[in-house]
């Protein structure tokens, strides 16, 4: 079966204000429910994050609490091996690092 992997915070985790010390604060981003069991129904699901492997088990219990558990199949701090990757703070690479790209980037850092 083909991995999809989630990004926790901003993608799953409203993530609304940030780091916060480690903390997991906000509920589910809407219909985030709804969407993984689309997902789980077709894929295996893959939770990953930046955050550091201690804090897997907040994850898990936040995923838990919410009664989104059994769509996903693991949670892991290492970027897992996917078919695909759902993350707020990515930019897709397509293959060439030209001048306007790298512009692109410059202005999506300074947004950031």
């Amino acid at each position: 079966m083909a991995v999809i992997a989630l990004d926790f915070d901003g993608v799953m985790h409203k993530y609304s204000k940030g780091w916060q010390k480690g903390q997991i604060y906000d509920p589910p981003v809407e219909s985030l429910k709804e969407a993984l069991v689309f997902l789980a129904a077709r894929y295996r699901v893959v939770v990953y994050t930046a955050r550091t492997a201690s804090d897997l088990k907040l994850i898990w219990n936040w995923l838990y609490e919410h009664g989104l558990h059994r769509y996903v199949s693991e949670v892991t701090f290492i970027k897992p091996k996917a078919k695909l990757y759902v993350d707020d703070r990515a930019y897709r690479f397509t293959g060439s690092w030209t001048e306007e790209k790298l512009e692109e980037i410059e202005r999506l850092m300074e947004e950031a």
